[in-house]
């Protein structure tokens, strides 16, 4: 299955008219989508993760692909925090989730998800994965698609398990 995907909101909302294929309204932690900006539309990204925000995405598109660290932001010592209710709003309005990027070096994991001192060193990927999966998460982003196929097995194996 394609998608397509973008920061922008007036390309998705056109291609919603001429596709059936499914969009994806990407979302940056910060900022403002680049055409509304430069419409004088001051909504920012914040605007399009609030529930009226949500709703309109919903109009033109199937799925959010918001950048990891609006479902679950770090902590001040770069640790996992609490989650938020991004996942559960979107699906309040028929949206799947969709984040990005989850990346296995160190650099890019939280703290205790490190292997080694090395930034470039592969850390825990798979531990970081499952946390935003039992968050509801639908799909991802994964700069190694192999980790990310075995974080995805290993979640589903934990999620059928009797014990859970």
């Amino acid at each position: 299955l394609a998608y397509i995907q973008s920061f922008e909101v007036g390309n998705l909302k056109a291609l919603s008219k001429m596709t059936q294929l499914p969009l994806v309204q990407l979302i940056e932690a910060s900022g403002a989508p680049y055409d509304l900006a430069s419409h004088g539309d001051p909504r920012t990204y914040a605007d399009l993760i609030t529930p009226a925000g949500l709703a309109e995405i919903a109009t033109y598109a199937q799925a959010i692909g918001p950048n990891k660290l609006l479902i679950i932001p770090r902590t001040g010592d770069s640790k996992l925090g609490e989650p938020t209710a991004l996942v559960a709003n979107a699906h309040a309005h028929g949206l799947l989730v969709h984040a990005w990027t989850f990346r296995a070096e160190n650099a890019f994991l939280p703290l205790n998800l490190h292997q080694g001192l090395a930034p470039s060193a592969l850390g825990n990927l798979q531990e970081e994965l499952i946390a935003y999966l039992r968050m509801g998460m639908d799909g991802f982003f994964t700069d190694q698609a192999d980790l990310g196929f075995r974080a995805r097995d290993a979640f589903f194996q934990i999620r059928s398990s009797p014990s859970r």
